[in-house]
C-alpha cells in the first residue's frame, strides 16, 4: 500500500469545500470591512473610500451620503478612532448571500471627549452578496 495519499473525487466533497471557502471569504470580507469603517481620522477624511470599493453599488450610494455627513462631524470635532474586530460569526449563509455579526472595539477620541480616549464596544450586522467573484457589503447595521 505505501504512503499514497487518499484522493477523493466526489462532487459532494467539492461542494463542501466550495461552501467552506465561501464562508471563509464572507467572514474575511466582513471583518476587513468592519476594521475599515470603524477606524477613521479627521486628518484623512478620504479613508471611507476604501470601504466604498467593498460595497454593492446600491449600498455605496447610501453609505457615501452617510460618510459625507460623518466626515463633517469628524472634522468639526477632530474625531479619531481605531477599530478592531475582536470576533466574527456567520448568522446566515448561502452561495450568494451571507450575514455576519461582528464584535468590534473602538478607541475613540475627539474634542468633546475630555477624558481622552473612550472605548466603545460595538456589535455590527453586515449583510453581503456575492457578485463579480467576490463578497460585497450590501448593508451594515448596529443593533440597539
Amino acid at each position: 500500500m505505501g504512503n499514497t495519499p487518499l484522493r477523493v473525487r466526489s462532487p459532494g466533497v467539492r461542494s463542501l469545500q466550495a461552501n467552506d471557502a465561501g464562508r471563509a471569504g464572507a467572514l474575511k470580507a466582513a471583518t476587513t470591512f468592519g476594521g475599515i469603517v470603524s477606524s477613521y481620522n479627521y486628518k484623512q477624511p478620504s479613508s471611507f473610500t476604501r470601504a466604498e470599493q467593498m460595497e454593492t453599488p446600491q449600498y455605496a450610494k447610501t453609505s457615501a451620503s452617510q460618510a459625507a455627513d460623518l466626515t463633517k462631524l469628524l472634522i468639526q470635532y477632530k474625531g479619531i478612532s481605531e477599530g478592531r474586530v475582536l470576533a466574527a460569526g456567520l448568522s446566515s449563509y448561502s452561495s450568494t448571500h451571507a450575514g455576519v455579526l461582528l464584535f468590534v472595539d473602538q478607541n475613540v477620541s475627539n474634542s468633546v471627549e475630555k477624558t481622552g480616549t473612550a472605548n466603545q464596544p460595538l456589535r455590527v450586522e453586515v449583510s453581503l452578496v456575492r457578485g463579480h467573484g467576490r463578497w460585497l457589503v450590501d448593508n451594515l447595521s448596529v443593533p440597539s
